[in-house]
């Protein structure tokens, strides 16, 4: 398959499914966090929101780089062969622009209405993964490294 198929594949994947996994390190010592986020392909990033005061946010002032791992497994269920996913990597940034901030939060909200106070909070901080590399992988074949 061409890699403008697997590209479309993967940024299918990242708009579609709701739930990723965050992956930082601290030092030596990996972390992964699940979240809720909303893919811009027009920007290239993964836009998600946590609180200031916990541990990821605190991880990723001292080390911005980080990987965002997406997968369908939850959709396909005991197919495992139909499975696949997609690993993000870049650096992630806080959106400190009032007007990229509005924009990021009313992308978030669209996807998650309930947590719509949440985004709005300003002591919780929006942030963007923006993309780098991609690796998409379709059920047990080996990852093929995509530039977004």
């Amino acid at each position: 398959m061409a890699d403008s198929a697997l590209l479309a594949r993967a940024q299918r994947l990242l708009a579609e499914e709701r739930v990723g996994v965050l992956c930082t390190c601290a030092g030596e010592q990996p972390y992964g966090s699940p979240m809720s986020f909303v893919f811009l392909p027009a920007e290239g990033c993964v836009v998600f929101a946590t609180s200031r005061a916990t541990r990821k946010f605190q991880v990723l002032v001292q080390n911005p780089a980080a990987a965002f791992v997406v997968d369908n497994r939850l959709s396909v269920g005991r197919e495992q062969g139909a499975s696949e996913s997609v690993i993000a990597s870049g650096r992630v940034t806080e959106i400190l622009s009032t007007e990229e901030r509005a924009k990021a939060c009313s992308a978030l909200v669209e996807r998650y209405a309930a947590l719509a106070a949440f985004f709005a909070d300003p002591r919780n901080a929006v942030l963007k993964l923006k993309l780098t590399k991609l690796v998409y992988t379709s059920g047990f074949d080996s990852g093929v490294e995509l530039i977004a």
